[in-house]
């Protein structure tokens, strides 16, 4: 559980994002095999391993950038939706210093430790804490084989009893390795995902998985819809805490065959029986053109995890959608479909949206009870930051609700200004938050864009509109996305 040099240097050459790849059942569990029963750098008996405790974890360190920590309890959460295990936070000192600890914290048992300290500092650091569980020169030869490493316990049962994660501190600035120039959001980001996620219970690194983060060779930053199938697999009820590779890869091909999709093979590989189930809309948020070859703009969050997306121009039609770029950091994602000859929205190119600016945004809330052909609304630029004081967000004024993320932001002039991705139904003390919605810039949509090498264009101004000329612009542009399961 190591993130090795070589991986570094695949990993940072990359934009952030990923490309949307699907393995068949048979290739994924190969996958499930190596990854789960294979042993990188400790000798062990191959069987399941797995936590039956629920995982409590605890941030151990001072000073660390806000980043870090909102990395760290995405991922627990991530993990906890994907697994159905109990995982959450239970200590930070910005929880302490904030009140925000449990009121028994005292009294939870925490089993995961996720250090975050100078190189230097770190084994000294892990030895102590662990009451000397983990020694400080062993902790230093695994810290010298990569840059971010975990480690773990394990009862005689094979239920994980404890474990740790290490963090440099150097990580949020390093912007040069060896000779390549990296980015530190994307580095940390690498190092928070792969090593947490590996404590669950998936240890190994498999050279050649391409498809899966869990390999040295993989270009994958955030967990891929594969990896995600493993940790259904691995916390399936059925699956035993030392459970034998046969027996527990018998399992898992019965819960492939219940659950997923059968994907087309190459014809060397035996397929398993496709499912029978139709799939069913669990889902729905909007999305705007920005090509007109056929690629819309969204949230990621709405098209994540999704069996099959549906691309819908209310009274026109509906087409399959394909996952093509994301970013899971900033919540954006580009899904292509077949019809052509689209309208399509223009992105801004004389700078950030003021304070005070006029906006409107298009969208799909409550779809069913509300319009089927969606709903226009309009505000206010109300602060040029976001929760947090993230410079990457807007705060406005225009009405959200659920089925409004990944609608367009559009200025007075017809141009996207950011992408509607969130809003604030409570303070951190609790209070009812009134209309704070929030909008991703659209100067960070174009980085992704210009990352993933992704058609769009931009304009100083795109003409002067009446307010129905303007609203109708927006609505010919902006589809309804479902997600289907």
């Amino acid at each position: 559980m190591r993130l090795l040099p070589a991986l570094v240097v695949v990993l940072l050459l990359l934009p952030s994002g990923g490309r949307a790849e699907e393995a068949s059942n048979v290739d994924l569990l190969k996958a499930f095999a190596g990854v789960a029963f294979g042993s990188e750098y400790e000798k062990r008996k191959p069987r399941i391993l797995k936590w039956e405790a629920p995982v409590n974890a605890a941030v151990i360190g001072k000073g660390y950038p806000p980043l870090f920590e909102k990395l760290v309890l995405a991922q627990l959460d991530d993990l906890a939706r994907e697994t159905g295990h109990p995982v959450r936070l239970v200590y930070s000192e910005v929880m302490r210093q904030e009140k925000r600890l449990p009121p028994d914290v005292s009294k939870i048992p925490i089993n995961l430790l996720i250090f975050f300290a100078p190189k230097k500092d770190l084994p000294a650091l892990i030895e102590k804490q662990t009451n000397g569980a983990f020694k400080a020169p062993d902790v230093q030869k695994f810290a010298d084989l990569g840059y971010c490493h975990g480690r773990m316990q394990i009862h005689k049962s094979g239920a994980l009893k404890f474990a740790y994660v290490a963090v440099p501190a150097e990580i949020v600035s390093q912007v040069q390795y060896g000779t390549v120039r990296v980015d530190p959001a994307i580095f940390t980001r690498a190092c928070v995902v792969e090593e947490i996620t590996q404590l669950m219970g998936l240890i190994n690194d498999v050279p050649g998985l391409k498809f899966s983060i869990f390999s040295d060779d993989s270009a994958h930053v955030d967990l891929t819809a594969e990896d995600r199938w493993m940790l259904r697999m691995l916390y399936d009820p059925r699956m035993k805490a030392g459970m034998e590779p046969r027996e527990a890869l018998t399992t898992a091909a019965a819960f492939l065959k219940e659950k997923r999709r059968e994907v087309p093979q190459g014809p060397t590989s035996p397929q398993l029986e496709p499912r029978q189930k139709s799939p069913r809309l669990v889902s729905g948020g909007t999305g705007f053109v920005i090509d007109p070859d056929g690629k819309i703009l969204t949230n990621h969050h709405v098209v994540s995890n999704c069996q099959l997306l549906l691309v819908e121009f209310p009274g026109v039609g509906r087409w399959k959608g394909q996952l093509v770029a994301y970013d899971e950091i900033n919540d954006l994602a580009v899904v292509s479909f077949s019809k052509k000859q689209n309208p399509y929205l223009k992105f801004r190119a004389d700078g950030p949206a003021r304070l005070g600016e006029r906006v409107l945004t298009f969208g799909f809330p409550f779809r069913g009870e509300l319009s089927v052909n969606g709903v226009l609304t309009d505000g206010t630029v109300n602060a040029v930051a976001g929760f947090g004081d993230d410079t990457r967000y807007l705060q406005i004024s225009a009405p959200i609700q659920p089925g409004n993320s990944g609608g367009a932001l559009v200025s007075q002039d017809g141009l996207v200004a950011g992408i509607v991705t969130a809003r604030l139904p409570f303070s951190a003390r609790g209070e009812i938050a009134q209309n704070v919605n929030f909008a991703i810039k659209s100067e960070t949509i174009r980085q992704f864009l210009d990352a993933q090498r992704l058609k769009y264009e931009v304009s100083r101004k795109e003409g002067a509109y009446t307010p129905e000329q303007l609203a109708e612009r927006i609505r010919a542009a902006t589809v309804f996305v479902g997600c289907f399961m």
